[in-house]
């Protein structure tokens, strides 16, 4: 569990609200590990939804790659903000945990980095993805990953710190722990994807990551990411789930 800034809408907004277009640079990006990982699994026909879209940069990133794709948000100034730079982006305010639209209207559902926010639990983010996803749907959901890293951190009492005058932030999750949530909610799990390793080095090791940005080493900086695939220090573990028939 992380303690820190409260996650509501404010937050979100200042968090993103100046990331607008720097963050939709990445979508022309043919190289982004995390846009080929949903490529690779995302249906090509049928509706998708980007549930908890922030920028929208991937909601753009997928509509310049064909697929017919939208995104909620529940962020109203940030959406408004969006769509006055980026007209044409597919992208709207609403509550992904109870959305206006009819059963088994998607063929495929993304969240990213969303679901683990809620201090009472992330059911209700299922229940309605359960809901809205049509049988043999493809669902792609990251959620911080309690990686071997931050369990032996955790073991040896690295992470008790003081929370005082913080908030509930966020969970982390195990492999384990991920899978039977979504199969409780009556998905099947078809594979595991992980990335973000970078992003774990910066919060969970900073003294390597201070030797990474020297002089000389900082070019091999962004190929910590290469470390992905092995799952030991990923930021974000992805369920690629689907619903049954």
């Amino acid at each position: 569990m992380w303690w820190k800034a409260q996650a509501d809408e404010r937050y979100w907004y200042t968090c993103f609200a100046h990331q607008i277009d720097s963050s939709h640079l990445v979508a022309g990006n043919d190289n982004s590990r995390l846009i080929n990982l949903l490529k690779s699994y995302l249906p090509k026909e049928g509706r998708i939804l980007e549930a908890g879209c922030g920028t929208g940069w991937l909601v753009s990133a997928l509509q310049q790659r064909g697929y017919d794709i939208e995104g909620v948000d529940y962020s109203e100034p940030l959406v408004h903000e969006v769509l006055e730079k980026y007209p044409s982006l597919s992208i709207r305010v609403g509550d992904v945990c109870s959305l206006s639209v009819t059963d088994n209207y998607y063929s495929g559902y993304i969240s990213l980095g969303v679901i683990e926010h809620r201090q009472a639990g992330c059911d209700p983010f299922l229940r309605e993805a359960y809901r809205i996803v049509a049988p043999l749907g493809i669902l792609c959901i990251s959620v911080p990953f309690f990686n071997p890293l931050r369990r032996l951190k955790s073991k040896l009492g690295l992470f008790q710190g003081r929370t005082d005058g913080l908030g509930f932030y966020q969970y982390g999750f195990t492999r384990d722990h991920f899978k039977t949530i979504l199969e409780r909610h009556g998905f099947r799990v078809l594979n595991f994807e992980f990335y973000g390793s970078l992003r774990c080095i910066e919060e969970d090791l900073p003294w390597l990551d201070r030797i990474l940005r020297t002089h000389g080493i900082w070019r091999w900086r962004k190929r910590v990411d290469l470390l992905d695939p092995l799952g030991i220090v990923p930021h974000m573990i992805m369920a690629v789930a689907e619903k049954p028939e």
